[in-house]
């Protein structure tokens, strides 16, 4: 019972740590080197600055926050709704979990 307990407040607290982590990465953004004009500046590096902003910054580092917080919520709620349990229910919680944290695979 008392290792039972303890990986529920381990959860919790992986789940303030999922949370830490989606706002480090909001804040993430990529270092700059030195500015060149756009018309001295080569295609490839238009093309990254493209990729950067379009990908990067308006699609995977907001994807990465989300699943984070999400996941951090789904972890913290876990702990808080069974923390009065015994490990009876260990299924019922890893059931809980897998479907509030949806598909992790491609």
């Amino acid at each position: 019972m008392a290792t039972f307990k303890a990986d529920l407040e381990t959860l919790g607290k992986l789940g303030t740590t999922l949370h830490d982590l989606a706002r480090e990465a909001e804040g993430t953004k990529p270092k700059r080197v030195a500015a060149v004009s756009p018309h001295e500046q080569l295609q490839s590096t238009a093309a990254g600055l493209l990729l950067e902003s379009e990908q990067l910054l308006g699609v995977l580092i907001p994807t990465i926050k989300e699943r984070l917080g999400e996941t951090g919520d789904v972890m913290a709620n876990v702990a808080r709704q069974y923390k009065d349990t015994d490990e009876s229910n260990a299924d019922s919680i890893l059931d809980v979990y897998r479907k509030s944290t949806g598909d992790w695979t491609a």
